[in-house]
């Protein structure tokens, strides 16, 4: 399986215009992932769940033992 690998700037538009080859023929995988460099606008998957454990919800309600539903066991 031979490919073309593309790197390109996201414009502000948010659009990208991908020409195929012909030789590709009329099926092709697109795959769209970070580079380095670059600012990323969604925080990574640990940086989610740091945020997840400081925040109030999971410190005060689910910490809580009134929420605590193995107590009533």
């Amino acid at each position: 399986m031979s490919g073309v690998r593309l790197v390109q700037d996201v414009p502000a538009d948010r659009h990208l215009l991908i020409r195929v080859p012909e030789w590709m023929g009329e099926r092709v995988e697109v795959i769209i992932q970070k580079t380095a460099g670059g600012i990323s606008l969604v925080p990574e998957a640990d940086d989610c769940t740091q945020l997840q454990q400081a925040g109030g919800f999971l410190v005060k309600v689910l910490s809580s033992e009134a929420e605590d539903v193995w107590n009533e066991l």
